[in-house]
């Protein structure tokens, strides 16, 4: 009898929610669906969560997230730099944290609501944005444009939606794409949303649009990632090896006009050989070698070439 007084309870509020579900496209004839879409029905007020951020592969992750009032935002960075996260609302700052690598975790509340754009300081192509609302039933779409609004009430719904590139100021977040009735039965609904002009050019200059995977490397990187980061990575590695790379490269360049001496060697091949070899220690960045490291490298080859053999020549007698 108690299971069943419990049943006829739940089953009123079971049976006035339902689910809309569907995909959002570019345009009518599209295939691929359009990432990180928010949408939002308004009903009620929703409890206070605790939200993460994650920092990996020079990249926020999730880059679009919808939390309560009153929530809290962890941040954690996976990453091998350090990063900070600057926190937007409008052109006012709300926070700004410091995270480096294996720091522990960060944590940060949201009292205000808006569209909250996040920023790196140190990395300028780091994005997310987390949109904090009241609204009781909020989605983002994911990689394929798909969407789940569960636990909807029965009745006649305006939906909103909000992407990277619209406005981000002021409290009322997105704009309204269509109006559903919501009753026992999901609803399908497919929307045409077409990115917004400054989405479209925030996608050709960065990667923020991109989602990230932390187990592997966003399929944006590729061999032009290798070449803004490379081996080895942060700042407390690539400083002191681009310096020792600057005194190789000298020591380098001594050694190989000493041994050009020793074997009688002309030293105007020498000196070009020196020049070679310097520019080719930058190239080292093609396989994985730190930017600053090889051009360290680089650059005390270069100078110790320059310096060495302009030695070698002052020691050479003046023709008669």
């Amino acid at each position: 009898m108690r299971c069943a007084a419990w049943l006829l309870l739940l089953w009123p509020s079971v049976a006035l929610a339902g689910s809309v579900r569907g995909r959002v496209l570019a345009s009518a004839g599209d295939t691929d669906g359009v990432p990180h879409v928010a949408l939002l029905i308004d009903d009620g007020v929703a409890p206070a969560q605790k939200a993460q951020l994650g920092e990996r592969w020079l990249s926020f992750y999730p880059k679009v997230q919808v939390v309560p009032l009153g929530s809290t935002l962890a941040v954690s960075n996976s990453d091998d730099e350090s990063h900070s996260v600057h926190g937007w609302l409008g052109d006012e700052t709300l926070f700004n944290l410091a995270s480096v690598p294996d720091g522990g975790a960060e944590s940060v509340r949201f009292d205000r609501a808006g569209v909250v754009t996040l920023t790196c300081d140190i990395h300028r192509s780091m994005r997310a944005y987390v949109l904090v609302t009241p609204s009781a039933h909020a989605a983002v779409t994911g990689l394929d444009g798909r969407f789940t609004l569960n636990d909807v009430p029965k009745g006649r719904w305006p939906i909103r939606a909000w992407q990277p590139g619209d406005d981000a100021s002021g409290s009322a977040i997105g704009k309204v794409v269509a109006t559903v009735e919501v009753g026992e039965r999901p609803v399908e609904l497919t929307l045409i949303l077409p990115p917004p002009a400054q989405r479209e050019l925030a996608r050709a200059s960065t990667p923020t649009a991109d989602e990230v995977d932390p187990a592997r490397p966003p399929a944006w990187t590729g061999k032009m990632q290798q070449l803004v980061a490379g081996w080895p990575r942060g700042p407390w590695k690539v400083i002191p090896l681009s310096i020792f790379a600057v005194l190789l490269g000298l020591a380098a360049a001594f050694g190989n006009f000493r041994l050009a001496a020793r074997r009688g060697w002309p030293k105007a091949p020498v000196f070009f050989a020196g020049c070679v070899a310097a520019i080719g220690a930058g190239l080292l960045v093609i396989v994985g070698l730190s930017g600053p490291v090889a051009t360290g490298l680089g650059f005390g080859l270069f100078l110790g070439t320059a310096i060495f053999g302009a030695l070698e020549l002052a020691e050479d007698p003046p023709p008669q």
